[in-house]
């Protein structure tokens, strides 16, 4: 896999999109084989998880691998803020409003950065 790893990554965002989850996952799996310490594709491996089940209510397997992606890029800015996404629709207020200050420290300027600070004011 080593020549064609990079391939599987493209290859599972195209699934993403294509709301094929299941090949994403299979594509991501192999992928990390290869390199497990990928932060981007621990990621994706997680919005595999979330996007097929945007509402939960179970966000186990989603929010373990954006953890996986912090443990190698403590600073990937959008793993803390599915995170945040997550706890705040299970209502877990703090650990919400933890994960979306680390995202807005991550990525100030992002174009969601005022509609999350929003989603802060309402977790107080």
């Amino acid at each position: 896999y080593g020549k064609i790893a990079p391939i599987l990554v493209m290859n599972a965002k195209l699934d993403l999109r294509e709301q094929q989850f299941e090949r994403a996952r299979e594509s991501l799996t192999r992928y990390l084989q290869v390199v497990p310490d990928d932060p981007e594709a621990l990621f994706l491996l997680g919005e595999s998880y979330r996007k097929q089940n945007p509402l939960g209510p179970d966000f186990a397997q989603a929010n373990a691998a954006y953890r996986q992606a912090l443990v190698q890029d403590s600073g990937y800015a959008d793993a803390h803020k599915e995170l945040g996404m997550a706890h705040r629709i299970n209502q877990r207020n703090a650990e919400a409003r933890a994960a979306f200050e680390k995202y807005l420290e991550f990525a100030p300027d992002a174009p969601d950065a005022g509609i999350i600070r929003g989603y802060m004011e309402g977790l107080q």
